[in-house]
């Protein structure tokens, strides 16, 4: 078993005492062939994606403790979070994964636990009590994988061209005149073209919120918020914005409202107001 605190992964004994809504844990399942990843309620969504992410890794080249190393190759890969308990697939999870974890057990290297009752018949008949590998945590601790850079900026769009009016047939045309021409043309430009400025759809701004994010952070997380029929997402730069976002038909329902206190979310706020 293995436990995420602030970042760091480190091997615990195995008990069930530790899955509980404050702990991000990694367990290596041997007899089963799986990985587990629970998640509790109350774990920061920056300790999850951490969590997840280097138990995807350590699925692949296992944990080692000692001479040992543990997971290499696992076939399965179950996460459970917990505030999702009400849905079947992941109450059903999350019952298996208890009932995988309970019982009684022995180990190695202090934190390599196998079935004390395991036993393998042998060819002569007799049972023979053999430790199997330990169902917990054990390979060289794999490299995190890199966080993405901060994306270039996009283009900003190049600013429509105004036709310059049509020139008159009289043959002195004072220079006043051509100015006010070009103003009411101006004027009358949107009248003439109204189909084509619409608000913008919540999805769209949306996207530019994100852009706006991702233009002014080194780090950022985003979380899909899909419950009660609303529909929206949670932003997080760290140590700079915490936001979370309703999706209501053409508008954005953003709290806080005002993004915060930092120097990073005035820049973001006003980015974003320059969009939309």
């Amino acid at each position: 078993m293995l436990k995420d605190e602030s970042g760091e992964i480190s091997p615990i004994k195995l008990d069930s005492i530790h899955v509980n809504s404050d702990n991000a844990l990694i367990v290596l399942d041997e007899y089963s062939d799986v990985c587990w990843v629970w998640i509790g309620r109350n774990v920061s969504m920056p300790t999850r994606m951490h969590t997840l992410r280097m138990g995807r890794s350590i699925k692949r080249s296992g944990y080692k403790i000692g001479p040992t190393t543990i997971g290499l190759g696992i076939a399965d890969f179950i996460e459970m979070r917990e505030k999702n308990d009400d849905n079947p697939e992941v109450a059903a999870n999350i019952d298996k994964f208890r009932d995988a974890i309970s019982g009684s057990w022995g180990y190695e290297d202090k934190f390599l636990a196998y079935k004390e009752d395991y036993q393998v018949i042998p060819s002569g008949g007799a049972a023979t009590e053999e430790p199997t590998s330990p169902e917990t945590p054990s390979t060289v601790e794999p490299e995190e994988a890199p966080i993405p850079s901060e994306p270039e900026d996009e283009p900003l769009p190049p600013e429509p061209t105004t036709p310059s009016p049509v020139a008159s047939p009289s043959p002195t045309v004072e220079p006043a005149s051509e100015e006010v021409a070009e103003e009411e043309e101006l004027e009358e430009a949107p009248a003439e073209e109204g189909g084509q400025v619409l608000e913008l759809s919540g999805e769209e701004k949306a996207a530019l919120l994100l852009y706006s994010v991702v233009k002014h952070s080194e780090l950022v997380y985003a979380e899909r918020i899909d419950e009660e029929g609303k529909n929206g997402f949670k932003v997080e730069s760290p140590g700079q914005l915490v936001l979370t976002v309703e999706i209501d038909g053409n508008e954005l329902r953003m709290h806080p409202s005002d993004f915060g206190e930092s120097e990073i979310s005035d820049a973001i706020r006003e980015e974003y107001q320059k969009w939309v």
